[in-house]
């Protein structure tokens, strides 16, 4: 079966576990104690393992896309729709 499993798309995979969890949930309604025991630290850790790795892309993905360009006025350019996009966004936050 689980071998199966693995000649699904990702895509079919990704929608079979997410329908698996929301089962799971359900099922697990009644028994919020353990659920908070033994299944909170691996999501508590699969959080700050996404927090500790997102932060080094994103600035390696920066550096990278201004050390590719090669006309300094477009990363003026650059530079300032990027900050105009920060403020805006964080005005809306």
């Amino acid at each position: 079966m689980f071998k199966k499993f693995l000649n699904l798309s990702l895509t079919a995979q990704i929608f079979l576990a997410l329908i698996l969890g929301v089962i799971v949930g359900f099922l697990m309604q009644d028994h919020a104690s353990t659920a908070q025991t033994y299944i909170a630290p691996f999501g508590i850790i699969f959080l700050n393992l996404l927090k500790f790795i997102v932060v080094p892309l994103v600035l390696l993905s920066l550096v990278m896309g201004i050390v590719s360009m090669n006309d300094v006025k477009k990363l003026g350019r650059l530079g300032l729709q990027t900050i105009v996009y920060f403020i805006s966004t964080t005005v809306v936050a």
